[in-house]
This record gives C-alpha cells, sequence and structure tokens, in this order.
C-alpha cells in the first residue's frame, strides 16, 4: 500500500532505528515456540535486528523475497503490516501481494500489528 507522496525511506529508517514493542514480543513468541532449525523467513529489518537480538534467531534467517511460502515460518513486523513496505539491502517495496498471500494461511501468532504465520 504505498502510496504516492509517503515518504517511505523516513518510514524505513525509523522502523530500522526504533524496535517497537509489539516486535520485541513476537521475536521472543518464536523463540519459545519455534525450534532454530525451522525455516523463518522476515523482512531485513526485521531479520538482522528484532529476531537476532530479541528472538536469538540465526542470520540464515530468509528474505521475504526469497521465502517458500508453504514450508517456511514468516515474520512479518508492524512496519510491514501497517505500511505494507518491506525493506532488503536499503531498498523499501511492496509487500501488499505477501500479506495477501498469507491471509489464507496458517496465522499463529497477532499482537498489534506483529504476526507470524506458520506452514502449511
Amino acid at each position: 500500500m504505498i502510496t504516492y507522496g509517503d515518504d517511505v525511506g523516513l518510514k524505513v529508517a525509523y522502523y530500522q532505528l526504533y524496535t517497537m514493542p509489539q516486535d520485541i514480543a513476537g521475536a521472543r513468541w518464536l523463540r519459545s515456540y519455534i525450534r532454530s532449525s525451522d525455516v523463518l523467513c522476515a523482512g531485513d529489518a526485521s531479520r538482522l535486528h528484532v529476531l537476532l537480538s530479541y528472538g536469538e534467531r540465526p542470520t540464515s534467517t530468509i528474505l521475504l523475497s526469497q521465502c517458500d511460502f508453504r514450508g517456511s515460518y514468516v515474520y512479518f513486523g508492524v512496519m510491514n503490516t501497517r505500511f505494507e513496505i518491506g525493506a532488503e539491502n536499503g531498498n523499501a517495496y511492496d509487500i501488499s501481494s505477501y500479506l495477501s498471500i498469507m491471509s489464507a494461511r496458517n496465522r499463529l501468532y497477532f499482537i498489534g500489528g506483529t504476526m507470524i504465520y506458520g506452514p502449511t
């Protein structure tokens, strides 16, 4: 849902610098309930910060753009769900198609914008 005139770069920078409490809670939930050997997909900001720091997930978490959604757990942070923005390698992109794919899937966790889906 990126619309013309939105300062997407500012939103991405904000969510890369500030970790939302909901994202921390989601990462901790993952640490408690999902094995570290399970395949997990997430965007760059989540993968490199919140999931590593708070979820103690390995850095091998797969980027959303390379994810096999059928066989993976998928983590969407607040930035992803609130603005439908993903960011990889400093580039923002629209993830509304990923969110629509996931809508019919097995949602395991939801709190204030952070969502985790399981494999089907």
